[in-house]
């Protein structure tokens, strides 16, 4: 059995699918613990809609190319459009950061909108740098990106 870090972002349908992905992976996994759904800016447009990025911790028996396989699918399913800008809108984006013991190279991994989320389900893991996760997340709550933990959650539980 293997743990694992998702990264998982959505703008378009945002509380849907940060509620939605939950059932989705009860079905493929082990669910450790859930991270809040974190309101943030987008990245690179001014006029695209805010991201609601969450962290989810889970357990199962799969490789991690299985795992990638299995999430392209899912966002796929989602209605995810790829795109040549990395900053496009989308249903659901799903990013492995920390697998088995290892972090995984990504971008959530150095910016507000991932080290947030990530802090709340890596419980005392410290990050790729040694740094510890919890200061550096309590620190970057006031970061102007962060517009809080989105409040229309409580109602889809």
């Amino acid at each position: 059995m293997v743990s694992l870090i998702i990264l998982l972002g959505s703008n378009i349908e945002p509380e849907y699918w940060s509620e939605k992905i939950i059932s989705i992976l009860k079905a493929h996994s082990s669910i450790e613990k859930i991270g809040k759904p974190w309101k943030t800016k987008a990245e690179g447009s001014f006029d695209a809609p805010d991201f609601i990025n969450r962290a989810i911790k889970i357990s199962g028996q799969k490789k991690i190319e299985d795992w990638k396989i299995l999430f392209k699918e899912i966002e796929k399913k989602s209605g995810r459009q790829k795109s040549n800008d990395p900053n496009s809108p989308r249903t659901l984006d799903l990013d492995i950061v920390w697998f088995d013991g290892n972090w995984i190279d990504n971008p959530g991994l150095t910016r507000p909108y991932g080290i947030i989320p990530i802090a709340d389900v890596a419980g005392g893991l410290k990050g790729p740098d040694g740094f510890d996760l919890k200061q550096l997340a309590a620190k970057l709550r006031k970061h102007p990106s962060i517009l809080g933990i989105s409040k229309n959650q409580a109602s889809l539980r």
